[in-house]
């Protein structure tokens, strides 16, 4: 069980960590005139 709510905060972190990079992206895409990932 320990096993399953660990498993269950690593996705959820992964899945914050997606959003924040793919926000990102967006955000630097518009202030770059539409070159995104350069910051990645």
């Amino acid at each position: 069980m320990r096993l399953f709510i660990r498993t269950v905060i690593f996705l959820v972190i992964v899945a914050i960590g997606v959003l924040l990079s793919g926000y990102g992206v967006l955000a630097g895409s518009q202030q770059t005139g539409g070159r995104p990932g350069i910051a990645m």
